[in-house]
């Protein structure tokens, strides 16, 4: 599901929004300054003046594979940190999200025990 579209801007940030049934933030997408730790994140992420995330370069799994961004979000707001992915398209970038499915049906429809 798309959530967000974004335009990349000469210096390497993002730009755009990011839009579901109970929000419409404007977000920023900004390169990390160089971090000695090969697992820091190389994006961080802003709304409104605060940092609500971090992303890192990923590649799909798929061949050919497709680079992408791969964006933890988190905020109070949110009962717990949500997993997004930002892929290039042909004019804008996109902000997917996808519900997480464990093995327990988690994602389910829910069914009536009673």
């Amino acid at each position: 599901m798309i959530i967000g579209r974004f335009q990349r801007k000469p210096d390497e940030t993002f730009v755009g929004s990011i839009s579901t049934l109970f929000t419409n933030k404007r977000v920023r997408i900004v390169p990390a300054d160089e971090q000695a730790n090969p697992d820091a994140p190389q994006y961080r992420i802003f709304a409104r003046g605060c940092e609500i995330g971090a992303g890192w370069d990923a590649q799909t799994n798929e061949t050919p594979s497709r680079a992408y961004i791969s964006i933890l979000l988190d905020s109070p707001e949110l009962a717990t940190p949500v997993r997004v992915a930002l892929f290039e398209g042909e004019s804008d970038h996109y902000l997917i999200w996808k519900r997480r499915r464990d093995r327990e049906g988690e994602g389910q429809p829910a069914r009536n025990i009673a």
